[in-house]
């Protein structure tokens, strides 16, 4: 019975390009291979339930283990799932996707240069689309492309040139 339970909650999404959620602790997640981007923030943590597995194979040759009973006594039921259109519209070059007491995440678009540095915590950067380069030091740079991340330390002064559009997360304290 948990299980039919659990699964029902499981309602498809339109996560078409330029979509985001929040996925909360007790949100019941998964992903098919490709379908989506993840940007995990997130506290380090040892757990996780497993409701379902694709029928997946651990090394020993066996399915993984499934977790019904402590998955179902975490997740919240009654929490809905926002879905958020963060494409930018008429001219929009930044946007803030979230910002909560833990952290904090913005949309940018890159259009030939940006400087950027943040005295309160370290960066991450998440390049979405194009490409382009990031410099620090005057003659230090990185060339940076889709799908790739990378940790600016508190108080370093960079600049990204290109044309690309990223995710800019900070930590909040």
């Amino acid at each position: 019975e948990n299980l039919w339970i659990i699964l029902k909650i499981l309602e498809p999404c339109d996560f078409s390009r330029g979509r985001f959620s929040d996925i909360t602790p007790g949100t019941v997640h998964a992903s098919l291979k490709g379908s989506v981007i993840f940007a995990e923030i997130q506290q380090s943590s040892d757990i996780t339930y497993r409701i379902y597995d694709f029928d997946r194979i651990d090394k020993d040759g066996k399915k993984r283990e499934l977790h019904l009973d402590n998955a179902a006594d975490v997740i919240d039921f009654g929490k809905k799932v926002e879905i958020k259109n963060t494409n930018f519209k008429n001219g929009e070059t930044e946007k803030n996707i979230i910002k909560n007491k833990f952290y904090s995440i913005d949309k940018i678009k890159i259009l030939n240069s940006y400087e950027d540095s943040c005295s309160e915590s370290m960066i991450i950067y998440t390049v979405l689309d194009g490409n382009g380069k990031i410099f620090w030091n005057e003659n230090e740079f990185l060339e940076l492309k889709k799908g790739e991340n990378i940790l600016i330390p508190v108080d370093l002064k960079v600049q990204l040139e290109g044309n690309f559009e990223i995710l800019r997360t900070t930590i909040e304290e």
